[in-house]
């Protein structure tokens, strides 16, 4: 049951600055409820502002007699000071922050593929008429999309979204991002979160979500041939098999059949828009 208390006349105290909020309560109640009373306070939510959170309480020196015994006091009630503050990272009411940090990729592209300009291609390419010792590459752009809930009070289970593409498109939802950036459906690659107990507040977690962004899609890959990213399907190697005069060098090399013909899509689909709202 419930500890009883009365609250001070003059109390709260509020105040607001420009990266929290913070209030402090002054409580009355029986001396022996005393150190109960500050454990069902710490941790609690603010009413008025309920991501301000109890971090502290303690108890103010009381007037009175101390009808204590022995070497131990004891009052007829207790002082009980409890203060509240938003955390540090969270100037308003808001419970979450967004932000969008750079990502790059680079691929690296089979030299071989390549020769540099001006060689005689029709007569034959010598050594030096292609890349030695590096490869050709392309850095790719993107960014990773950061969603950090401050105050949450159950984990979710997220487990199954690792990995995974988004099957939904997904826009911030602080507007002056929504303005500028929305991640198409396949685009945002849902990453290991970060999992964090707030310390001030035991049982009151911080959870930040990351998403990687490519542009292109996760199940899109670069085609030198044409320079765009396309979809791959499944191939088999068929080893010294060609049709009648197709290729006059087939028992050498190895040709590829289309199989199966569905997509080959590394990244699955899942809908984790949820955790952002």
């Amino acid at each position: 049951m419930p500890v009883a208390y009365t609250e001070y006349q003059g109390s709260p105290t509020e105040k607001l600055t420009p990266t929290k909020f913070t209030a402090q309560r002054k409580l009355k109640c029986a001396w022996a409820d005393r150190l109960t009373l500050m454990l069902e306070l710490r941790g609690s939510a603010y009413a008025p502002w309920p991501t301000a959170l109890c971090n502290n309480c303690y108890q103010e020196p009381v007037d009175g007699k101390n009808i204590g015994t022995g070497d131990t006091s004891a009052y007829e009630f207790a002082i009980i000071v409890a203060n509240y503050e938003t955390p540090t990272y969270s100037g308003t009411s808001e419970n979450y922050t967004e932000n969008i940090e750079p990502f790059s990729q680079f691929l690296l592209i089979d030299s071989t593929n390549f020769c540099f300009e001006g060689a005689t291609v029709r007569t034959g390419l010598t050594p030096g008429d292609q890349p030695q010792g590096e490869s050709a590459g392309l850095l790719f752009g993107g960014c990773v999309y950061t969603h950090t809930k401050l105050d949450v009070l159950s984990v979710p289970d997220i487990q199954g979204y690792l990995d995974h593409v988004n099957s939904v498109a997904i826009t911030p939802k602080k507007s002056d991002l929504a303005n500028h950036w929305n991640f198409a459906i396949g685009t945002l690659l849902f990453c290991a979160p970060s999992i964090d107990e707030l310390t001030s507040t035991p049982g009151h977690w911080k959870i930040t979500y990351k998403c990687k962004w490519r542009p292109q899609g996760w199940n899109k890959f670069w085609n030198p041939n044409t320079g765009l990213y396309e979809s791959l399907i499944g191939c088999r190697r068929l080893s010294g098999f060609a049709p009648a005069g197709a290729y006059p060098n087939a028992e050498a090399d190895e040709l590829l059949e289309k199989y199966p013909e569905e997509p080959f899509t590394p990244y699955q689909s899942a809908n984790f828009s949820g955790l952002f709202h």
